[in-house]
């Protein structure tokens, strides 16, 4: 053990925290979301996923997104993995969820302006869909 250090000030730390789902349906297709004019990252690529609010679980945030941003109602989701990406203002915490879907019906949020459901294989593939969410699908297999 390491002597006490009176100078000691404790350093708090925050991150914004982000939920990604890959939805994967019947089919094993992934869900891809492409960004609107109006959101950040306008033309890319996306799984669907945003921000946890204040007082909610990573897995409720997850479940609220999926439901704000395709219509699509999933009771749960199963927690794949967790990246810290700097290449923003602030740093965010992305975890990584899955979850399988029956209903492959799609109702898009302003977020996005296009849908398509994906190979894993053409998922991977897609340019403009970040590293840190290939990571993902990746471990959904």
């Amino acid at each position: 053990m390491s002597d006490y250090d009176p100078n000691y000030v404790e350093i708090k730390s925050f991150f914004l925290v982000c939920a990604k789902v890959v939805l994967l349906n019947a089919h094993n297709e992934v869900l891809l979301l492409k960004r609107s004019s109006l959101s950040v990252n306008a033309g890319n690529w996306d799984l669907p996923g945003g921000a946890v609010d204040a007082h909610e679980s990573p897995e409720t945030g997850a479940i609220r997104e999926v439901v704000e941003e395709t219509g699509i109602v999933i009771d749960s989701a199963k927690i794949l993995s967790s990246e810290l990406d700097e290449n923003h203002k602030d740093p965010i915490v992305i975890l990584g969820f899955s979850a399988h879907v029956d209903n492959s019906e799609v109702v898009l949020s302003w977020e996005h302006d296009a849908y398509q459901w994906v190979s894993i294989d053409d998922a991977l593939r897609n340019e403009t869909l970040p590293e840190v969410y290939k990571t993902m699908i990746r471990s959904s297999l």
